[in-house]
């Protein structure tokens, strides 16, 4: 049998809120878990991806003065279609990117289409940017990308 308190009310799955705490994290009551704190909060500051995956090349690119990218250049500079599951890697991470829709004429009969342009926070990009370990980051990027072999013509390595 589960006791909540005044201040308590349950979850699915037998989470509990503790409201209490402004709803700062959420407790778990599984005897078999134990009681675990896991925070629902964001931290003060973003946190550094891998400089190895895609999130940390993409970051590295953000991050470099006035640098804003589409779907189109990311797939050509690194061979990937998932830029948006690289933005909300980023995102969910602490990181503030932006976006705006621009219209782009295609070879489809005069038809537009829409796309997408994406950049850092300006205020963000520039203290990251100016921080020892982003200065460290960007370095650790730099020399990953360096050590890859370059694309031949046909975009194999």
């Amino acid at each position: 049998m589960m006791l909540l308190q005044k201040s308590e009310a349950p979850r699915a799955g037998g989470a509990v809120a503790d409201n209490s705490h402004s709803g700062d994290s959420t407790r778990s009551m599984n005897p078999a878990q134990g009681l675990i704190k896991t925070p629902t909060r964001r931290a003060a500051w973003p946190i550094w991806p891998n400089p190895a995956n895609l999130e940390g090349r993409l970051l590295a690119r953000l991050l470099r003065q006035g640098f804003a990218i589409t779907a189109k250049e990311w797939l050509a500079e690194v061979r990937a279609l998932r830029l948006a599951a690289q933005i909300h890697s980023l995102s969910k991470t602490g990181w503030k990117i932006e976006s705006e829709t621009l219209s782009a004429a295609t070879n489809d009969c005069g038809r537009t289409a829409q796309i997408s342009r994406h950049w850092l926070n300006e205020d963000q990009r520039q203290s990251a940017a100016a921080s020892a370990s982003g200065a460290e980051f960007i370095a650790a990027v730099n020399q990953i990308e360096a050590s890859r072999r370059p694309l031949n013509l046909e975009g194999q390595r």
